[in-house]
């Protein structure tokens, strides 16, 4: 569980005075909040890792998400939308060995990474 600071909305006005040509500023600062906010992060599961075959994803505290893998050139080798909290992903050739990266877009947006290595 990661906990955010809280945010502080600083402002800087100008105060002119007739007699005097030179500008002053003057900063005030105020608090937008003082709720903690709870971050809880996704869990997701690959295995097996490393792997030479078939592999599954799972994803703990997600419902649907867009799931794109990407190799170690950035090339996106698998894209698939998941509706379910498990994915069997067949090797069909497609995985050569090396590193992949996962990355997992979630309902609202919130992107999510993992790796996978392929012997």
């Amino acid at each position: 569980m990661e906990l955010h600071p809280l945010c502080i909305l600083t402002k800087f006005n100008m105060l002119t005075n007739a007699s005097d040509d030179r500008s002053k500023w003057v900063v005030e600062s105020t608090t937008l909040s003082t709720e903690d906010i709870e971050v809880n992060p996704a869990n997701i599961s690959v295995f097996p890792n490393p792997t030479s075959k078939n592999f599954t994803i799972t994803l703990n505290g997600i419902d649907k998400a867009n799931i794109v893998i990407h190799n170690m050139l950035g090339k996106v080798i698998y894209v698939r939308n998941m509706t379910e909290g498990r994915l069997v992903i067949e090797n069909n050739g497609h995985f050569t060995s090396g590193v992949y990266f996962i990355k997992v877009i979630d309902d609202f947006q919130r992107v999510h990474h993992s790796k996978l290595v392929v012997r």
